[in-house]
């Protein structure tokens, strides 16, 4: 018999005060990282150059990719978190569930950190010289841009912005089937996965306008937030996705107009 839990919802402000400073704990380690001499291994610009193993700049940028995973997504996600934590709190062992909870959302963000990463550097060595594609590298930018921005139209965005509400939170536990933190775990992966197919196109553009941008860490953190928090964040999608494809288009035509940043 499947069971959906709404108990009451008196240790929230706990909740969120716990995992906001989380949050700005990932922002200040973000801000101290991006200003220390390591900020270059983050991306793929120093591989090959700095005589350094290919597993020291993936590591490091895992580590800063769970750190702009926290500061940027999270955010957003703590409504859904909480409601999937309050049966949670009734538990002998709530705090470790709710870390379950925590770590199954962060999961796929992670795993799509991992593939975007090795695609980046993979982009990176064929466009590079002396191959023939090198002529072509200023595209990859603008191009990657251009995908965001045709994703932000498409109804599949719209759906995954529609699931991806604070109310996908209901914890749901079959207990004939499954214990209590393989549904914790399978909830936190569900909530990455919805939370992935809504904003991947815009953190996309962290390998477009390089890892280091701490100021468009925090402009697409605001408009993922506002995408899945307000009545609006549907229209809000569209103006983004249009502006998205015209910065692309100005790009190809004006490089100085690509936000600071070379691909190469």
């Amino acid at each position: 018999m499947r069971t959906t839990f709404f108990p009451d919802n008196t240790d929230a402000p706990r909740f969120y005060l716990v995992l906001g400073s989380l949050v700005v704990a990932a922002w200040g380690f973000l801000v101290v990282l991006q200003n220390s001499p390591y900020a270059g291994l983050t991306g793929h610009e120093s591989i090959g150059h700095d005589h350094l193993p290919f597993v020291w700049h993936l590591a490091a940028f895992l580590l800063s990719w769970a750190l702009m995973t926290v500061a940027m997504m999270l955010p957003a996600s703590l409504p859904a978190l909480n409601r999937s934590a309050q049966p949670l709190r009734h538990q002998m062992n709530s705090s470790r569930l709710i870390g379950v909870l925590i770590l199954g959302y962060l999961s796929p963000w992670i795993l799509f950190g991992l593939l975007g990463f090795l695609g980046d550097s993979y982009l990176h060595q064929l466009f590079s010289p002396p191959s023939s594609l090198a002529a072509y590298s200023e595209w990859i930018a603008p191009s990657l841009v251009l995908v965001a921005g045709l994703y932000q139209l498409t109804p599949l965005k719209r759906r995954y912005i529609m699931r991806c509400q604070p109310s996908a939170g209901s914890l749901l536990v079959d207990r004939a089937m499954q214990s209590i933190g393989t549904a914790v775990l399978k909830q936190g992966l569900r909530l990455g996965v919805l939370c992935v197919g809504s904003c991947w196109s815009l953190m996309l553009l962290m390998f477009a306008l390089g890892h280091h941008r701490l100021d468009w860490m925090l402009a697409l953190g605001c408009v993922m937030a506002a995408e899945r928090l307000t009545p609006w964040g549907r229209r809000l999608s569209w103006l983004v996705g249009l502006a998205l494809i015209v910065w692309a288009a100005f790009w190809v035509h004006s490089p100085l107009l690509g936000g600071g940043h070379s691909h190469h």
